[in-house]
């Protein structure tokens, strides 16, 4: 006892509960029952300023000297206070002491009950928020009637064309395309972390009509850091793709391989291959209410082989770019009960 006073005196004390683990349950009942009574709090407010006997607390608040003692027992039972029976000049007297300046409750789901918080942006390969790249370029787009249009054929400044957000196909020699996705877990709007990006897409590599066998060394960069450059082996074609107009040239490009490139926090990978153990803190991922995504051939390229982007209605696979991000739960806030010295 004499230990636990000296603590009590010499030092501040921090009671923590988290109310949703069992192991609490019983001591968060038992403080609970202590605070569920206006005389035990004035008890308690009375001997946060100093320590007061049983019978300086009765008189202050003008209460029994049994009913002051029964009520000490429940506040000593739930660690809210400390009793030190001391010599008096009458005999012993029971000196009542705060036992702590802070008491925190707080929910916390266990680590293999979390649910990460997740999201996922599909943008048409159309929806372009940048362009820089050197012709022969391209897309194609289905309007209203099923009807194919071509766009830009070979002329850059025509890809900002308004019919582009319908487009299905973007193609282009080299250079990059840019696309910025919302960014829900943008730092000034969230107190979530994101712990993973996955970026889905359809590509190959560009070529007039197709060839299957023609290498492009194409590359993907987040917030403009480059991620990765992966070897696109040739222009698909030789057969329909699954989702590419009846009316498309059947000797064109007509599909790609999809690609799942995965950024979380232990490196990049791509096909579930671990490429690079690049920090995920290197794309700055939460610093901008967008995530920007490029896609592109460099022009230095070993491989420079053009790059085709497919969209939800062309190729073989029903999905335009998909951006997802995921993020930890948010942490539990704790609800504080202060004392002050």
């Amino acid at each position: 006892m004499e230990k636990t006073l000296e603590r009590v005196i010499n030092g501040s004390k921090q009671l923590d509960f988290v109310i949703n683990q069992q192991e609490d349950e019983d001591k968060v009942f038992a403080l609970a029952r202590a605070l569920a009574s206006r005389d035990r709090l004035r008890i308690l407010r009375l001997i946060s300023f100093k320590p007061l006997n049983i019978y300086e607390i009765s008189k202050h608040l003008n209460m029994p000297i049994s009913t002051v003692s029964n009520h000490i027992s429940i506040l000593e039972e739930s660690n809210l206070i400390v009793v030190s029976t001391q010599q008096g000049q009458k005999g012993h007297i029971k000196m009542c002491y705060r036992l702590l300046n802070q008491i925190n409750f707080a929910f916390i789901v266990p680590e293999d009950q979390k649910e990460d918080f997740a999201y996922t942006i599909e943008m048409p390969v159309g929806n372009f928020s940048d362009i820089n790249i050197v012709a022969p370029c391209g897309m194609g787009c289905t309007n209203a009637r099923g009807e194919i249009d071509l766009i830009a054929t070979d002329i850059v400044s025509e890809l900002f064309d308004p019919r582009r957000v319908n487009a299905g196909l973007l193609w282009f020699d080299a250079g990059f395309v840019s696309y910025n996705f919302p960014n829900k877990l943008y730092k000034n709007e969230s107190s979530r972390k994101i712990t993973r990006l996955e970026l889905s897409f359809e590509v190959c590599s560009e070529i007039v009509y197709h060839r299957n066998d023609w290498p492009s060394d194409i590359t993907v960069k987040i917030n403009d850091v480059e991620a990765l450059t992966f070897l696109s082996p040739g222009d698909f074609g030789g057969r329909r793709g699954v989702y590419t107009p009846e009316q498309w040239f059947i000797n064109s490009t007509q599909y790609g391989h999809l690609k799942k490139l995965v950024i979380d926090r232990t490196g990049i990978y791509l096909n579930d291959e671990l490429i690079t153990k690049t920090p995920m803190e290197t794309f700055r991922l939460q610093e901008h209410p967008f995530v920007k995504v490029s896609f592109g051939v460099k022009s230095d390229a070993i491989h420079r082989g053009g790059i085709n982007l497919f969209g939800k209605n062309w190729g073989d696979y029903p999905q335009a770019i998909l951006l997802t991000l995921f993020s930890e739960p948010k942490d539990a806030t704790p609800l504080s009960f202060l004392a002050h010295d």
